[in-house]
């Protein structure tokens, strides 16, 4: 996940399908970058966990910062050199106060996508994800097609209140999931007001 400034990078990786096993002493490193590409090196012990329930497959987030920003460089794993999907803040919309990230979002380490989330006001919560490739789908009324900024969505979901706009940006999809309070419900008009009150680019 690439910051908004363009020049943070934020590395999102763990001890594989290894169950009872955790990362020790983790650290990320630049070590090749020009004008093309930034080459992103993972180092770590990899030890033994106290807690077996599937601990080793939890992400783990790595930071480094970037002389110059990203731009349209490709971003390369050291060990394999193999492009990893970039997904960038920028695309994201900026919540408004009330809102605050969730501490501690468990996810698969091994998995091409991301995952972050928030709680707000009453109960409530935002869920984000992103993954490769423009999977956005379509809607035949405009109800379901409301304007992200410079991006068009696509709303989807409704069951139970909780409902999904994806958009897509640079190649990937990104997800925007509300739920509402436990036993509370949101209908697609007040969905769609909700968008409004957060800030896209």
């Amino acid at each position: 996940m690439v910051s908004r400034d363009d020049r943070t990078v934020t590395v999102h990786t763990g001890a594989g399908m290894h169950n009872c096993k955790r990362l020790e002493s983790p650290r990320a490193d630049v070590t090749v970058q020009d004008a093309g590409q930034v080459v992103i090196a993972v180092g770590a012990g990899v030890a033994a966990s106290a807690d077996c329930d599937d601990a080793g497959n939890d992400s783990v987030k790595l930071t480094v910062t970037l002389p110059a920003a990203l731009g349209a460089r490709t971003v390369l794993d050291a060990l394999t050199g193999v492009a990893r999907p970039v997904y960038r803040e920028r695309y994201l919309p900026q919540l408004p106060a009330g809102w605050s990230p969730v501490p501690y979002v468990a996810w698969e380490s091994t998995s091409v996508n991301w995952l972050s989330g928030y709680n707000g006001p009453n109960g409530t919560s935002i869920q984000f994800t992103a993954s490769p490739g423009s999977t956005v789908g379509s809607a035949s009324d405009s109800a379901h097609k409301p304007r992200l900024g410079t991006r068009q969505g696509v709303i989807t979901g409704g069951d139970r209140g909780i409902w999904d706009v994806t958009w897509a940006a640079d190649g990937s999809t990104y997800k925007l999931e509300f739920v509402p309070t436990e036993g509370g419900t949101m209908s697609l008009d007040e969905f769609r007001h909700l968008l409004t009150t957060l800030t896209w680019s």
